[in-house]
């Protein structure tokens, strides 16, 4: 570490060697700044000596799971009990003494669950605060519990840091304009989009063999057996290809559904780390992804494996969620379904020939020129270094 460069440190309560923003973080301002990453699981592989890891672990147990229970209930009364609560759960307490430890020049909290630490310790300190919303945190599920107590605890944070910093991100411009509405703060958008690593290498399509590729976490909520579905219901030449990290017993389902409803059309393979991806992805012909609206960040999602495919050379089919519509239509590089049933998806993907499907790859790959995380991350170290530097 210098004693000569500013120091930031950056806090996101994720597992960082899977987390692509702040990756993407950390690669493009560890170039400028020292930079200690707090967060869970290992140390990432491929950081320099400009980059510090402290790693802190959440522990859940009964009794914590019944004292978080009776804060949501009690917060709803008296709002206060959720920062003390907060304050005594053990992988925040280790965050913050990390926090403290860093003596940094900035802090950058990684969604809300991080803002009260980097708010916190920025205060004491007088060092500056950026709070990286992600996406729209109060509504991010729909569910009961959810809805009824686990999102006033998010707005309370939000209401009480968010205005301490100096400046705010979030992932899309219809996100930006609905926290400038409800919070009075106006985030800078800063896409979820890799870097560009040089034009990837593509095979010719193979008419009988057309193969779909979808990429990213299982989780039950994004039901990924509506993709197998719309395979199941398309023409015979298209086969589908997972690549999934997360929950273990939901991809045991989507195998099971996969050999019951499209037997031998539906294969599954192991997650790469995110700086593999388009790499690993390249080598297939359309990249697909069918996001139900079930709460308002999926209607508005603008997901890292869009742009993963774009950059991999892919056509793209995806359903009508308004930002990822936009893109795709915007440079011409896929289709998008007429709703969110198998059957819509199916159609589109019936429709797509080897020349169409050719071009869209073209198209994505010109695409690339205006998105890339040059551009996009551009934004950030911008940021940082008129905050630093006044």
């Amino acid at each position: 570490m210098s004693a000569e460069r500013k120091h930031v440190c950056i806090l996101a309560f994720s597992v960082i060697k899977r987390d692509a923003r702040v990756l993407r973080q950390v690669e493009y301002l560890s170039p400028h700044y020292d930079v200690t990453v707090i967060g869970y699981g290992e140390r990432p592989a491929g950081w320099d000596n400009a980059v510090q890891w402290r790693q802190v672990t959440p522990k859940t147990s009964t009794l914590n799971r019944i004292l978080n229970l009776l804060t949501l209930i009690v917060g709803r009364i008296w709002p206060r009990i959720y920062v003390r609560r907060y304050t005594t759960r053990g992988h925040v307490q280790q965050a913050t003494a990390f926090a403290q430890q860093s003596n940094a020049d900035l802090y950058h909290a990684n969604d809300w669950d991080t803002l009260p630490i980097a708010a916190e310790v920025a205060a004491k300190t007088g060092a500056k605060l950026v709070f990286d919303a992600h996406e729209f945190a109060p509504l991010q599920n729909n569910t009961w519990f959810f809805t009824h107590l686990v999102r006033y605890r998010i707005i309370y944070f939000i209401k009480r840091y968010a205005g301490q910093a100096a400046r705010t991100i979030t992932v899309s411009e219809p996100i930006a304009e609905r926290y400038t509405r409800e919070y009075h703060f106006h985030p800078t958008v800063i896409m979820n989009i890799p870097s560009y690593r040089g034009e990837v290498s593509k095979q010719p399509v193979d008419p009988a063999n057309i193969r779909l590729i979808h990429h990213g976490g299982a989780q039950p909520k994004r039901q990924l057996e509506l993709l197998i579905d719309s395979v199941a219901k398309a023409d015979a030449q298209f086969t589908l290809h997972f690549m999934l990290v997360g929950d273990a017993k939901y991809i045991q389902f989507l195998k099971d559904h996969a050999q019951k409803m499209a037997p031998g059309r539906v294969h599954f393979h192991e997650g790469v780390p995110p700086e593999q991806i388009v790499q690993t992805i390249a080598d297939y012909d359309i990249g697909i992804h069918l996001l139900p609206p079930s709460n308002y960040n999926h209607l508005m999602a603008l997901p890292n494996k869009l742009f993963d495919f774009i950059h991999a050379g892919l056509a793209v089919v995806i359903g009508p969620s308004p930002a990822m519509q936009h893109i795709v239509e915007t440079y011409k590089l896929g289709a998008v379904t007429s709703d969110f049933t198998a059957e819509a998806f199916a159609e589109a993907i019936n429709a797509l020939d080897v020349e169409t499907i050719q071009q869209m790859q073209q198209a994505a790959i010109t695409a690339t020129n205006d998105l890339n995380a040059d551009i996009e991350m551009g934004k950030l170290v911008q940021i940082y270094a008129d905050l630093l530097q006044e």
